[in-house]
């Protein structure tokens, strides 16, 4: 792991202070000013099923993921401002996409998830991408917003 990410890692694990996994409430910026740049915040909109619907498998994801919050490097190597966006609005996020699923297996894990995935903006010298997904909770027990930390591998 890069250290930004164990970085990141770090300050999660320690604003959860032994739960299982913090709230947007424990988290404060000014901890982290070096990492703000490299942060992001997507709301987890949960779902609400229909009555009469078919098994979870065949109607589809639960939830949808919408972008709060997006850091100015990775703002800077975007495409677009996603800000507002749901992500099932932006083709190479929606449901069924590697990076859809990440995000979804870090709502039913309930737990941090660090990785690669393909870059996909307009900056050409990026090689790299890397992220850490962390999740939050109000409750404790349902994640309802995901905090994530981004680093780009440069030529």
């Amino acid at each position: 792991m890069p250290p930004r990410m164990r970085q990141a890692f770090g300050y999660w694990h320690r604003i959860r202070a032994g739960r299982p996994m913090p709230s947007r409430a424990d988290l404060d910026p000014l901890d982290i000013p070096s990492l703000l740049s490299n942060m992001v915040l997507v709301d987890v909109i949960h779902l609400p099923a229909k009555s009469g619907s078919p098994p979870p498998l065949e109607r589809g994801p639960s939830v949808d993921f919408q972008f709060r919050l997006i850091g100015t490097e990775i703002a800077s190597r975007s495409a677009h401002d996603y800000t507002g966006r749901r992500f099932d609005d932006i083709p190479h996020m929606a449901a069924g996409t590697p990076f859809w699923r990440r995000h979804e297996d870090v709502v039913s894990q309930k737990r941090p998830l660090f990785g690669a995935l393909p870059y996909v903006g307009p900056d050409r010298t990026v090689r790299t991408c890397h992220n850490l997904l962390a999740p939050l909770s109000r409750d404790g027990t349902v994640v309802n917003m995901i905090l994530t930390f981004v680093t780009f591998g440069l030529e």
